[in-house]
């Protein structure tokens, strides 16, 4: 039996593989889930093979464009605006209104490791060597490091 979710996502039930009523029904998805509403974000990880979308259903995904799978998964309570994967592919930093999170991708879970608090944050992007974040609000761009707690620059316009 197929099934079509609220959020749109086919999802497959084998109805012979349950043999008593004590037998956990196998559901697997059709196809690897996917965003119920728009994507509104994306980056490339350079190396790789991985791209990560942010949708307007608070969801951060991670899908492996060779293999065609979903690697990673996170729901987030407030609306994430903007990411930025890091160079080696282990981090991702997120944007919220007010607030920008650096995960760390572990095995099979996403991490926080490090919090930003800033004002009407728009969007943040990693340097080519990942040792900096520049966090973009309104006309001022702060450049963080990602290490260390601290500010090297902020630019003013």
């Amino acid at each position: 039996m197929t099934l079509l979710s609220s959020n749109s996502q086919l999802i497959h039930l084998d109805l012979l593989k349950i043999q008593s009523e004590y037998d956990k029904p196998d559901f697997r998805y059709v196809i690897q889930p996917f965003h119920s509403h728009e994507i509104y974000c994306l980056d490339v990880c350079m190396r790789k093979q991985n791209i990560a979308t942010l949708s307007a259903d608070n969801t951060l995904r991670i899908y492996d464009y060779k293999t065609l799978k979903q690697e990673y998964e996170k729901t987030f309570d407030d609306k994430p605006i903007h990411l930025s994967y890091h160079p080696n592919g282990l981090y991702i930093v997120i944007c919220f209104s007010s607030k920008v999170h650096l995960y760390v991708l572990q095995a099979k879970t996403i991490e926080m490791i490090r919090e930003y608090t800033c004002k009407d944050v728009q969007c943040a992007k990693f340097s080519n060597g990942g040792h900096l974040i520049a966090i973009a609000n309104k006309n001022n761009i702060d450049i963080k490091s990602v290490w260390y707690d601290f500010s090297i620059s902020y630019l003013q316009s």
